[in-house]
């Protein structure tokens, strides 16, 4: 099954806005109970995380080359890892998680100070999260996608 298209490239009125550490951008998206949350990892990969509706998930962006392919993905921290089923756009530049995070990976994720990612072993993400405000973040865009109000602006648009 293929992921959707990057949900932040489909926001070209909306800008970003970004945390206090300036590492982390939030967007809301034009549909209901959607914010993307994204940081730039080199000059081609983007991390994001994707809240819908106040659950959390994982993807990967590129703009350059295509994403390494794969069937099983893992995200790790230096104290808990999991796995995940990776989807991927047609041109292969965009990879989402099949699941959003469940409470423990939530747990580990806030926590942690180091985060990668892997698809059949090729590496993604490998990532210093601590000091970049990624605690805050993971519960900023889950407030986001319930249409909260805060420091990323106005929420994600009410369902009508």
């Amino acid at each position: 099954e293929a992921a959707g298209s990057d949900p932040a490239a489909d926001q070209p009125n909306r800008d970003f806005v970004y945390n206090k550490e300036d590492i982390w951008a939030i967007v809301a998206g034009k549909e209901s109970g959607v914010c993307v949350a994204q940081a730039e990892l080199d000059d081609e990969r983007r991390l994001q995380i994707l809240a819908s509706d106040g659950e959390l998930s994982l993807a990967v962006g590129s703009v350059g080359a295509a994403l390494p392919r794969g069937r099983k993905g893992k995200v790790q921290t230096e104290a808990y890892s999991f796995d995940f089923k990776p989807q991927y756009d047609e041109e292969g530049r965009y990879m989402t998680a099949d699941l959003p995070f469940d409470s423990q990976a939530l747990f580990a994720l806030s926590r942690a100070k180091w985060m990668g990612v892997t698809v059949d072993g090729n590496e993604l993400v490998d990532a210093q999260v601590e000091k970049t405000g990624f605690a805050d973040l993971l519960l900023s865009v889950a407030a986001c996608s319930r249409g909260e109000k805060g420091w990323w602006g106005d929420g994600a648009p009410a369902a009508r």
